[in-house]
């Protein structure tokens, strides 16, 4: 069936049609880059100027969606141009072929011993121009990829089938880079993992895997209060969850979970902040046409700002984060900055990060979730919850400044 993607154009889209119109114009791309890498002299021996690093911001650039790796993309890059003294910092996209400044507009030039840095994560990008990338590494520039998670890999059901094929083509280049910086040590962990468990899958072998923790930090906004919560009464106990409404964040599961605690007659609310996702239309339906929606149940779907956020973060009780598979996970890092209890699933990287200064829950029914929420509730009314307070968290300054000493050759191997 035919589908209308862009009414502004008229544009049809047929999944096999997009398919063949992609290729051919990735045949372009690679047909134009190839022509600029054998004409040579991409790399200059010397410019005049300081040396650069160059930040891929394509995706961002080009379409912001405020997205949770377009968040940490924005938060590295602004404190990598305060922390940065012996190179410059220049955000750039790719558009028409070449690379270009985010600044000016102007198209980049290269010079030996600058460094790009695939902060964002452009797939189509990294995949149509990995010929350049090599060519700039074989002249003398470092290129170094940041690395949210392996999930697409390690549970590619809870992923849309075409985003799994194009992140292992994805996987599959920047493992011929410089270096991987990842944004956890249980994701390097689960990188080197799942490297030598497929050891046929060819690399660099010179690559480093190396990770910085990524931050939080709302320490400087200021706090609007929402509308909708400035009728919260005193007795009632608010429970926020932030994250895309895509299946491996287990959202169903959570709703259920309530549906359950307001059957018994518990005064609990449920906010939920994310974008609609993907595989998840069960879930938007159970959000929506619940009886509580709009009340007991709020779900801010269309994105809000960091201060909108952070005013969510000051008025719940306590955060939730019942995700199955992450890299990071911003939020449990976010809930403790804003000293709110922790209610988490049992994976490694929440205990990387909180350790035991959070309450743990494991399983995947409603029940079972149901009845430890109630447990932590009763924790929570005699003060004896696990607090969040304990948890050292990492500022952005503090992972930035780790990115630019690993991308600069000042950190150590992690």
């Amino acid at each position: 069936m035919l589908k209308v993607i862009n009414s502004t154009l008229g544009r049809i889209y047929h999944p096999i049609l997009h398919k063949i119109r992609l290729k051919k114009e990735n045949a372009v791309i690679t047909k134009e880059l190839e022509e600029k890498l054998s004409a040579g002299n991409i790399v200059k021996e010397n410019l005049g100027r300081k040396k650069k690093i160059y930040v891929d911001f394509s995706d961002i650039f080009l379409d912001d969606k405020g997205t949770g790796i377009q968040r940490v993309a924005k938060n590295i890059a602004q404190n990598l141009e305060k922390l940065v003294t012996d190179y410059e910092i220049d955000r750039v996209y790719f558009k028409d072929n070449w690379y270009f400044s985010c600044a000016n507009g102007n198209g980049i030039d290269f010079c030996k011993g600058d460094i790009f840095f695939i902060l964002d994560q452009p797939i189509r990008v990294v995949c149509n121009n990995f010929n350049l990338f090599i060519h700039l590494m074989d002249n003398g520039i470092k290129v170094v990829s940041f690395f949210h998670d392996l999930i697409p890999l390690l549970r590619p059901e809870l992923c849309n089938s075409g985003y799994v094929k194009d992140f292992k083509n994805f996987l599959s280049k920047i493992l011929f880079f410089s270096e991987i910086i990842c944004n956890s040590k249980s994701t390097a962990d689960e990188l080197n993992a799942y490297l030598a468990n497929h050891p046929k899958i060819k690399r660099n072998p010179n690559l480093k895997i190396s990770y910085s923790m990524l931050g939080s930090d709302f320490s400087t906004l200021p706090r609007p209060v929402f509308d909708s919560i400035q009728s919260t009464k005193n007795d009632e106990i608010n429970f926020l969850m932030v994250s895309t409404v895509e299946p491996r964040k287990m959202y169903a599961q959570a709703v259920k979970a309530f549906e359950l605690l307001w059957k018994e007659g518990l005064s609990v609310n449920l906010w939920i902040v994310g974008r609609r996702g993907w595989k998840n239309e069960k879930t938007f339906k159970l959000i929506e046409e619940n009886t509580h929606f709009g009340k007991e149940l709020v779900w801010y779907d269309t994105g809000i700002s960091d201060e909108e956020l952070a005013s969510l973060y000051e008025k719940c009780d306590a955060v939730i984060f019942a995700s199955v598979a992450e890299g990071f996970g911003l939020a449990v890092a976010e809930g403790a900055h804003f000293a709110k209890p922790l209610i988490l699933r049992n994976i490694p990287v929440f205990r990387e990060i909180a350790g035991d200064n959070a309450f743990y829950f494991s399983g995947t029914s409603e029940t079972v979730l149901a009845g430890k929420i109630k447990e932590w509730i009763s924790l929570y009314q005699s003060g004896t919850e696990p607090k969040s307070t304990n948890i050292k968290l990492t500022s952005w300054k503090e992972c930035s400044q780790k990115v630019l000493d690993l991308l600069t050759g000042n950190g150590e191997k992690s």
